[in-house]
């Protein structure tokens, strides 16, 4: 099994802003308002983080969501264990 290549660091946050605000369905990035706040689910928390660990390549945990709550904590979190 071929090992899938670390994305570029800015592809990692541009993945996580596109993923977060196509399953939020917005068209503003609005970085500051957590997953919840801004209308997202339990089912839509899980969508985004199996998207993300399927672009990755990873498995991503749930609670990275729930302990990284805004777009702006989450996208920084991921780019640190992604390009590890």
């Amino acid at each position: 099994m071929t090992a899938v290549p670390s994305p570029a660091l800015p592809d990692v946050a541009q993945t996580v802003t596109a993923r977060w605000m196509a399953v939020l369905q917005q068209d503003e990035e609005l970085e500051d308002y957590t997953f919840f706040e801004l209308g997202g689910t339990s089912i839509a928390a899980s969508q985004l983080i199996l998207q993300l660990g399927r672009d990755f390549g990873q498995r991503i945990p749930l609670t990275a969501l729930t302990n990284h709550p805004t777009l702006r904590q989450f996208r920084d979190h991921l780019v640190q264990i992604v390009t590890r």
